[in-house]
């Protein structure tokens, strides 16, 4: 019998809760998100599980009506891919360029999602 696939869960998850990137089988490099085909070269790749560690490139703190405040920013892995993301766990006057992040699970609109947390 073939290995039983969950269809519902998300593609960047691994069983164990790390975080998958795509890794091109022929070059070595690095993308995100995970898929069959690395892209640019169409060189079959394979979900391998990264650090979860990163850094932040850039960021934005996104203000709703009212005292709601979320931050979206761009974080580069250690691996080489950069994602856009969500900081949390902090506040935005805490956060700057460069600072170290590490990536926690969170549950964003009733589905589980990649976000990032300072490291201290």
């Amino acid at each position: 019998m073939g290995e039983v696939i969950d269809v519902n869960a998300p593609a960047w998850l691994s069983p164990e809760g790390a975080l998958l990137i795509g890794r091109d089988t022929v070059t070595g490099s690095a993308f995100y998100p995970p898929r069959p085909l690395a892209p640019g070269t169409l060189n079959v790749a394979d979900a391998v599980a990264a650090s979860g560690k990163g850094r932040i490139y850039a960021f934005s703190a996104v203000r709703r009506m009212g005292p709601d405040v979320f931050v979206l920013a761009m974080v580069t892995l250690e691996e080489g891919p950069t994602l856009l993301t969500r900081i949390v766990d902090c506040t935005p006057e805490t956060i700057v360029i460069g600072a170290e992040v590490s990536m926690v699970v969170r549950d964003l609109g009733g589905a589980p999602a990649p976000c990032f947390a300072l490291l201290t």
